[in-house]
């Protein structure tokens, strides 16, 4: 229901139509990749992103990237990415001119898409902020009222009402009293009013929307209305609320969406206690399958925008090599030829060299094992604190349905920290690139956005349990020092497999390492294992504030 009425039901259209026109031709390869990415938006939304994606990293033309960066923007957006979403609409603002008027339909919409994700963020006042720019460059009536509609609903959402009623009836006056548009302004009136004033009786506007939205087979806005209905007999009319709220959790399976099923399931819930658990058992499954997709579309989206640039640079070393290449040649020939005579050489030199190293590594494997069992128990306390403290963040983070989660970790702490008593070693898991994600995810909220990349089952599948043990450590002492101590908004973590290393680089826009930094035991600790494996950590604290650590260790 919040998704289905935050959008005044014109507003996708005028957005799409505003980073779609442009008066200036494009190249004609990259107007092709524009025109596939608009035609596949609507059904295809992840090709679409692909597509804007290459718009963005070949065109040369500002205001076709600036009308990318929008369209990837608003997919985003409608798949729960919101920091995402922010990311590439500030990105489209970087193109555009505030002085140019051709720019100012892109610069509207753009503004109206960052006051919609604040919204769903519930960043209100920053929402209002984007939505009061957005209308300074509108130039467009329809598209103006839908501004307004947005505004409006920022104000309800902060209970508000009176001021949302205001701009509820600015809109009326521009809105003829028929169709989806009315249902729409009916629906929305009638309910804020009613939370406005609790004496109000909004079921004759409710009713009256109900009918046009059927007659007109308005299937998304007659989810609205059910939901609407429910609320008002919630608290008084128990038999009339349970029965909206069935008509509603139908319409929302019939119309696929899954926020709204969960929404009405709640109500279901809350209903009709005699079947609680039937109802809840179709909430969590619903929840837990929306959740799995978008962590999965998130990382999608990071996935493209990190290949595509990948790609481009590939693309550019081999141009550089191409034109290097007669030269490489006659270099090589000439290199070749001292090559072959030092082979013998360093052929015997290597072979006694190898034997004094494998011997040397003997020795430093037994010594290696010595101490690994000398830290045992100090690395069970290092588990379980940080383990204990990931917890808190997430049970801080998480909204209250969070039972059958906790106890899930709690079972898998207590597990690892058996084992480690026992001999130090973790066994490998299949699902060690969701443990992975969801012990770096915990630490996100509101006023952090975390960022991972890379992090796929193909690499994980190179490693044993060892170094997987390893690479949970050093991730759980990375996170919990940069909650406790960096105070940073933006945190990245990318995954990678680099010449048969797996090399992981940590970055965040903290306050960075003061010059006496002293590590404290958990990390000397976990250095110290890393250097067991024959890898190593380096932290370098960034010019311009932050930090950022790389963690570079041997694949098996």
């Amino acid at each position: 229901m919040k998704k289905l009425l935050t959008l005044f039901p014109i507003s996708v259209a005028l957005v799409l139509f505003s980073c779609q026109k442009n008066k200036k031709q494009p190249p004609p390869a990259v107007a092709a990749d524009y025109v596939k990415a608009v035609t596949m938006l609507e059904r295809q939304p992840d090709s679409a992103f692909y597509y804007f994606n290459e718009v963005v990293s070949t065109s040369k033309d500002s205001l076709q990237i600036a009308k990318a960066y929008c369209n990837m923007g608003r997919i985003q957006s409608d798949a729960g990415d919101h920091y995402g979403a922010q990311e590439s609409l500030t990105q489209s603002l970087k193109y555009l001119n505030e002085a140019e008027p051709q720019d100012y339909r892109c610069l509207a919409s753009d503004y109206n898409e960052l006051g919609i994700t604040s919204t769903n963020l519930k960043q209100y006042n920053q929402a209002l902020n984007y939505l009061n720019r957005s209308i300074h460059f509108a130039n467009d009536s329809s598209f103006l009222i839908s501004i307004l509609s947005n505004k409006a609903n920022v104000y309800r959402k902060k209970k508000q009402y009176s001021l949302a009623l205001q701009f509820y009836r600015e809109i009326a006056h521009a809105t003829p009293p028929n169709g989806r548009s009315y249902a729409w302004l009916l629906t929305n009136m009638a309910s804020t009013q009613w939370r406005d004033n609790p004496l109000y009786n909004p079921v004759g506007q409710l009713q009256k929307a109900l009918q046009i939205r059927i007659k007109t087979k308005d299937v998304a806005g007659t989810n609205s209305s059910y939901a609407h209905l429910t609320d008002y007999y919630m608290s008084d009319r128990i038999d009339s609320a349970f029965f909206y709220a069935k008509k509603w959790y139908t319409i929302a399976e019939k119309i696929r969406s899954p926020e709204d099923e969960l929404d009405a399931l709640s109500s279901l819930i809350k209903l009709s206690p005699r079947n609680t658990n039937r109802y809840f058992a179709i909430y969590k499954h619903i929840n837990d399958s929306l959740q799995t997709a978008r962590n999965a579309t998130k990382n999608q989206f990071a996935l493209i925008r990190y290949e595509v640039q990948k790609n481009k640079a590939d693309n550019l070393k081999l141009q550089r090599d191409n034109a290097e290449k007669g030269y490489q040649l006659s270099r090589q020939r000439f290199i070749s030829l001292g090559i072959s005579i030092l082979l013998l050489g360093v052929s015997l030199i290597g072979w006694l060299w190898l034997k004094k190293r494998q011997e040397r590594m003997r020795l430093e494997k037994e010594k290696a094992v010595q101490e690994r069992e000398y830290n045992i128990l100090k690395r069970v306390h290092d588990v379980v604190a940080n383990g204990l403290y990931r917890l808190m963040k997430s049970v801080q983070n998480k909204d209250q349905l969070v039972r059958a989660a906790l106890v899930n970790d709690l079972d898998q702490l207590y597990e690892r920290s058996r084992t480690l008593s026992y001999d130090g070693l973790s066994s490998s898991t299949d699902r060690f690139q969701e443990e992975v994600s969801q012990l770096i995810r915990s630490f996100a909220d509101e006023e952090r956005r975390i960022t991972i990349a890379g992090n796929e089952e193909e690499l994980w599948k190179l490693t044993d349990s060892a170094l997987q043990m390893v690479v949970l450590d050093t991730l759980l002492e990375l996170m919990v020092n940069m909650d406790k101590h960096s105070q940073a908004k933006q945190v990245a973590v990318r995954f990678q497999n680099e010449d048969n290393q797996l090399r992981i680089t940590y970055t965040d826009d903290g306050i960075g390492l003061p010059n006496n930094v002293k590590f404290g035991n958990g990390l000397i600790s976990t250095g110290n294992r890393i250097q067991q494996f024959h890898g190593y950590i380096t932290f370098d604290k960034r010019t311009t504030g932050g930090l950022q650590v790389l963690l570079s260790i041997p694949l098996p």
